[in-house]
């Protein structure tokens, strides 16, 4: 009968270590995931702060531009032949340019 008893309680012993080894595996799998969900945290933010950066580049990109097509404005205004100008008068102009400069 106690031989009966002592296999019952290897056999109730095996499965607690089984359970201890599981709950240990399963603790390793949380920390790991844990780990990952900071890291991914951590991205997540990163990327929202380059959104920010990113989007105010555009903004000032898109002021830039702004400014830009009103100067171009301003040249058609002042001198409406510049633009309409063919390729080669173009071309031209951009020569007396490096001529003066030499």
């Amino acid at each position: 009968d106690s031989e009966a008893l002592r296999k019952d309680n290897d056999s109730v012993e095996k499965k607690m270590d089984d359970i201890r080894d599981k709950k240990s595996g399963l603790s390793r799998q949380i920390d790991v995931l844990r780990a990952n969900i900071e890291t991914l945290n951590n991205e997540k933010s990163n990327l929202a702060n380059q959104k920010g950066r990113l989007e105010a580049a555009a903004t000032q990109q898109e002021e830039h531009l702004k400014r830009l097509e009103s100067r171009k404005g301003w040249f058609l205004r002042e001198y409406p032949g510049l633009f309409s100008s063919t390729e080669h008068s173009s071309a031209q102009i951009w020569q007396g340019e490096l001529d003066s400069a030499v």
